[in-house]
């Protein structure tokens, strides 16, 4: 699956999930999901959820950082590295065996991970 696959659905599910509409002129790919109140912390937990159900994966706290996890372009990068086992896109700097495909590790999306 493409970058550009897995920011289609991110984009579709905020759009969706958080009532975005479709002629909203700030709202982009780029557009800061938390800051400009799109999503709340509430809406992260859910988003999280949505990544799990949707690709397989779980996002490692390392990457839950604005920096990393702002824009749905952000995201989609964590993802696409998450989904493609490999460190370089978008968690290079994470420790190692904090990323993971389906672990058991960590399967609760509580909201503590989305306070911030």
């Amino acid at each position: 699956m493409t970058h550009d696959q897995i920011a289609a659905r991110l984009e579709g599910f905020v759009r969706r999930h958080f009532g975005v509409a479709r002629d909203d002129p700030a709202f982009s790919r780029r557009a800061h999901l938390f800051q400009d109140g799109y999503v709340d912390s509430l809406g992260v937990v859910e988003l999280l959820a949505f990544i799990h159900e949707e690709f397989g994966v779980e996002v490692p706290d390392e990457a839950l950082v604005p920096d990393r996890f702002e824009t749905i372009e952000d995201i989609a990068r964590v993802v696409h590295g998450l989904v493609d086992g490999r460190v370089d896109r978008g968690l290079a700097d994470a420790p190692p065996g904090s990323w993971h495909r389906g672990s058991s590790r960590d399967s609760g999306l509580d909201s503590s991970r989305a306070a911030g």
